[in-house]
């Protein structure tokens, strides 16, 4: 069982700021300082950054917590300041307390938070991701649907046990039931289902051992509306009725009607409308703002319009009943896919060497692609982006007029490649109209931090780009400490955030000001949404696995290509300064790869000057940025408990220039390749693209990414049912001899195949 468990929901206060709050859970009483930090900083790490933690657990569990992070020198302690602050009730510690019998939010130095809102709201918010993450709304697959055991027919139901899988959430649960059967005289704990014994049995565990039970309840289940006639009254009325889930209300309105006491029942998850049903909720499953689960329809068995189409009818019994797998769909790109707005603005600077993959930023992370600003802001113009270059670099002079102002004390420069020389142009170009003549300073984000407090004066904050929101939010939440009633403007050459919901949540909050929304600004100069990150960039698993293949051949006592070992030397060499050019293994006559036709994408990227390596990458990972994100459920790129959506292997035929498939290849995500997670057909439609793609003389430019093809197998990027894997692998080794390393490679992917299925 985790010992810690992370939620990360997002809410919106009441003068409408959107607030990114991780809500963290002790799930075991043995935490130990040391596991508590790594944990810590490892989701204090991630994407996005909070901008409130809050630390839920029992009394003790809690104190514990407090007393580490109020030592001196604590490292989380400093890690939580830097990031969320801990004076403002941004860090809340929530507790289960004996004494009251109640829970209790309070900051770091013991005093209670007076908000009636962060204990109902954390509580909801919490349980709503656990059961989210956990899947706990099962959806019918194609051409089926439920009848659950109210005899009412849906195409989705709540499916608590998916939840309960995880113990953490079980502990969870029970600790937001605790007031509910702290010191209430009852006989025992009454069940729908067996499956939420281990909630019931948790939550009395953790009550008596704290001294809230006199005795041990009996714990049973009725069985839902099956056994509900065969409880008795007396039986009912001093019971505490727990109930999984409910999406009309009508078993408790049959628990009442059997005797229950309404204040005595207790729905975990409920989908009901408000006033349908009695008693207690704890997590109302509709959420906040339209963000929950949709309500489910119930059709009676007679009425139901799913049994007139003769859709099949699953029953649900308990826990015991089949369901098929995720639906999975193939997807076609389609250049409409891919937004005019964002072709303009990337085909202005195609052919810069602007987009650069693969490159380490100054806080040590490694961007899978990110944007060299200079040459769009510096760069020299050619005919093909004059117009569209000197349309921006005219925009961008203005929005810095725009963003200075006589009182600007401090230019902040961001961590990101670029910032600084932007900065140093800004400073030096306002100060000789400023009031302060020592004015303005540029200062990094830390460097910012130390400054004195000086009210009514304002700051620039540069970056070069924004793909992440952590730097910009922690420089957001010092300036309110050292500039108050100032101004401040946020500039940047280009936003690269993937998600509109990320970028819409930033811009809340640095806008948001003493005047509330749209105080401050922010001005962008591209908006190119990519998804720059990912846990492993292609590049680095590459590196990983060529080491792997160079242990097997020596260990065959195999001679390895030099080029295999200086392809190893190059990408241990990329991140420093990225790669524009040769992000992908050349053609066998040992030309780079580029393109060879028009490119349905981008209009001129052919035209001199012509488009990168990196620059064709970019715009792939625009399209599948722009997919992943799609408002059209039947054009989107899921990947969920529900639906899974694979880019069709036919994308490789339209796209069959060797530089476009590479891209492909590089900037789709593992499951949207996962070939050997689907159909077979699905994968033989792969192995039909690889089988184009072995040598052919008469046609050799259709073999130019074979070797992107192998390595994208090699890092199981993309995957094939075992039986095509072999096919397709044997036929590259006889075609290729073992001194290529294109048939080095397969050979190498034979013996993992083989060493994985005898369990070597």
């Amino acid at each position: 069982m985790k010992s810690l468990l992370f939620h990360s929901y997002e809410i919106k206060s009441a003068v409408g700021q959107l607030r990114q709050v991780l809500s963290i859970f002790i799930a075991c009483h043995n935490l130990r300082v040391n596991e508590f930090d790594a944990f810590i900083a490892a989701a204090l790490g991630k994407e996005p950054a909070p901008d409130a933690v809050y630390i839920t657990g029992y009394e003790e569990d809690i104190e514990k917590v407090r007393s580490w992070l109020t030592q001196e020198d604590n490292v989380t302690a400093d890690r939580l300041r830097t990031v969320v602050g801990v004076d403002d009730g941004a860090l809340c510690l929530i507790s289960f307390e004996a004494a009251t019998g109640t829970h209790v939010a309070r900051r770091l130095d013991s005093s209670e938070i007076a908000d009636d809102d962060i204990l109902p709201r954390d509580r909801q918010l919490s349980l709503l991701s656990a059961f989210r993450n956990a899947g706990g709304e099962q959806r019918a697959p194609v051409g089926t649907h439920f009848a659950k055991t109210s005899d009412s027919h849906s195409d989705r139901f709540l499916r608590v046990s998916n939840v309960l899988e995880e113990g953490a959430n079980v502990r969870l649960i029970a600790f937001w039931l605790m007031p509910h059967l702290w010191k209430i005289q009852i006989g025992s704990v009454m069940v729908d289902t067996s499956g939420i014994y281990s909630i019931a049995l948790t939550a009395i565990h953790e009550a008596s051992i704290r001294g809230g039970l006199e005795g041990t309840p009996l714990v049973w289940s009725h069985r839902s509306h099956q056994g509900i006639a065969d409880i008795a009254s007396q039986q009912a009325s001093a019971a505490l009725c727990l109930v999984s889930a409910s999406t009309s209300g009508g078993l408790v309105q049959r628990l009442v009607g059997q005797g229950a006491l309404p204040e005595r029942i207790v729905t975990l998850f409920s989908l009901a409308t408000p006033g349908a049903q009695d008693g207690h909720v704890l997590c109302d499953l509709t959420g906040q703002n339209g963000k929950g689960i949709q309500r489910i329809v119930n059709h009676k068995a007679t009425e139901c319009p799913l049994c007139e189409k003769h859709f099949h009818l699953i029953r649900i019994q308990g826990d015991q009943f089949s369901v098929s797998p995720p639906n999975v769909t193939t997807l076609e790109i389609k250049a409409a896919d891919l937004t005019e707005q964002i072709k303009a603005e990337a085909g202005g600077i195609l052919g810069l060497g602007a987009f650069v993959a693969y490159r380490r930023g100054s806080n040590g992370r490694i961007a899978t692609l990110g944007l060299r600003v200079d040459p769009i802001l510096h760069g020299e113009l050619s005919e093909k982006n004059r117009a569209a270059l000197t349309s921006k670099r005219e925009r961008w002079h203005e929005l810095l007029r725009r963003s200075s102002s006589v009182s600007t004390r401090h230019v902040v420069a961001g961590s990101y490649p670029g910032s600084r020389r932007i900065a140093d142009d800004v400073a030096e170009a306002i100060r000789s109209s400023l009031r302060d003549n020592n004015a303005p300073a540029v200062v990094t984000p830390e460097q910012l931090r130390n400054s004195s407090p000086l009210a009514n004066t304002s700051t620039i904050v540069i970056a070069a780009c924004i793909d992440e929101a952590k730097e910009l939010l922690s420089v957001s939440r010092t300036l309110r400490d050292v500039q108050e009633d100032g101004s401040t403007s946020y500039v940047a050459v280009a936003d690269l955030m993937g998600s509109k919901s990320e970028r819409d949540r930033l811009r809340s909050n640095l806008t948001f000001g003493q005047h509330g929304p749209g105080t401050f600004s922010l001005h962008t100069l591209f908006c190119l949404p990519l998804n720059c990150y990912e846990e492993v960039p292609s590049w680095e698993a590459e590196g990983q696995e060529l080491k792997r293949v160079i242990d097997w051949a020596d260990d065959c006592e195999i001679d390895v290509p030099e080029s295999l070992e200086r392809r190893i030397q190059f990408l241990q060499k990329a991140p420093a300064e990225g790669i524009v050019e040769n992000l992908f293994w050349p053609a066998p006559d040992g030309r780079a790869l580029a393109l060879r036709s028009d490119f349905t994408l981008i209009r001129d990227a052919r035209r001199d000057p012509p488009a990168t390596q990196a620059d064709l990458f970019a715009v792939m990972g625009l399209m599948l940025t722009a997919l992943r994100h799609n408002e059209d459920v039947n054009r989107r790129l899921a990947h969920n408990a529900y639906e899974r959506v694979v880019l069709s292997p036919h994308n490789f035929d339209r796209f069959n220039d060797g530089i476009l498939q590479a891209s492909l290849l590089r900037s789709a995500r593992p499951q949207e390749l996962a070939y050997g997670a689907c159909d077979l057909s699905i994968s033989e439609q792969m192995l039909d693209v690889l089988m184009h793609a072995l040598p052919d003389g008469d046609v050799p430019e259709k073999s130019e990414a074979l070797l992107e093809f192998l390595v994208a197998l090699l890092t199981r990027r993309m995957s094939l049912h075992t039986m095509h894997m072999v096919d397709f692998c044997e036929r590259v080794s006889k075609l290729l001899p073992i001194s290529d390393v294109r048939g080095l490679i397969a050979r190498y992917l034979l013996h993992r195949e083989q060493s994985g299925r005898s369990g070597v």
